[in-house]
């Protein structure tokens, strides 16, 4: 008679090790991305040469540090960490913008707010900014994207 059992000594947190190495390459690759273009982005976006580097600086490091977590032989604690650490980055973000601590160009609002800042599809198809004119609602399930009512289509998943 044979038994079959399960092995408890393999790990089974290869999906958070990969996403914490994803985290940490892409991190480190926009930090090294921005040191050559401080100062473009300083411009465009209305900080200062100072708070570029230390942005680049601090993504180059915070890479090298999440990707030495990844490589521990348990990641669990770490990536809960990683995920805490993302979190804090998010609402610092959010208190920088809404503080008013940097004279922010449009740019430089949509650069640091990043794609939340620009949802794919509106429903009020306002995207050219302002207050929107009267317009008769779209009925239930409609997706308006780009700068035209006319594009708009049907959910494809019903309403």
């Amino acid at each position: 008679m044979s038994a079959i059992t399960i092995d408890r000594t393999g790990t089974r947190d290869g999906l958070l090790r990969l996403a914490m190495r994803a985290d940490a390459v892409i991190t480190g690759l926009a930090g090294v991305a921005g040191i050559p273009l401080t100062g473009w982005l300083a411009e465009t976006s209305g900080t200062t040469l100072t708070f570029e580097y230390g942005m680049a600086a601090f993504f180059i490091a915070y890479g090298v540090v999440v990707f030495g977590l990844a490589a521990l032989p348990s990641v669990r604690r770490a990536g809960m960490c990683v995920v805490i650490a993302n979190l804090l980055y998010t609402v610092a973000v959010v208190v920088l913008v809404l503080a008013d601590v940097f004279p922010l160009t449009t740019t430089g609002v949509v650069l640091t707010w990043g794609p939340a800042s620009t949802p794919p599809y509106s429903p009020s198809c306002n995207t050219r900014g302002g207050a929107a004119p009267r317009r008769k609602p779209l009925p239930t399930g409609h997706l308006c994207h780009g700068f035209d009512r006319n594009a708009c289509h049907k959910w494809p998943l019903g309403a």
